[in-house]
């Protein structure tokens, strides 16, 4: 059984956070197979704990891929990877595909998207996420 583990990018704050708790619920269920309610809960760096009810406002969800950077970092739904030759790519979920790919800009502006096979033997650095250019990793 996979396991999920996400981040939080608090749009509010300009930072990542963890999440330790992760719940979606509704009072009459879920509507049209997705949460009407999600519910985070993550601490900070001096070890407050912080409840939100209502995430959709203020976090964006960064979930897990299952890889990890040539120096072991993990790579998470909307992180920056630098990879070999091809430079600065976002990691994104491929729903035509059923997988995670990373998506950069060619020379002429257009969407070029690589899977994890294409790109397992080159050198892959997380650098940053693609929602803040102050958030360095």
């Amino acid at each position: 059984m996979k396991q999920y583990e996400f981040l939080a990018y608090d749009k509010e704050k300009d930072r990542l956070c963890n999440v330790f708790v992760l719940d979606y619920f509704t009072n009459s269920g879920v509507t049209n197979n997705r949460p009407s309610h999600i519910f985070v809960e993550y601490y900070d760096s001096l070890g407050n704990c912080h409840r939100y009810d209502n995430i959709g406002d203020k976090f964006e969800l960064l979930e897990y891929t299952g890889f990890k950077d040539s120096f072991g970092k993990k790579i998470y739904d909307g992180f920056v990877v630098e990879i070999g030759h091809l430079g600065k790519c976002v990691v994104e979920w491929c729903f035509a595909d059923g997988c995670w790919v990373f998506v950069r800009k060619n020379n002429d502006g257009a969407e070029e998207s690589y899977s994890w096979s294409d790109i397992i033997d080159f050198s892959k650095n997380v650098v940053g996420v693609k929602f803040s250019d102050k958030i360095i990793l």
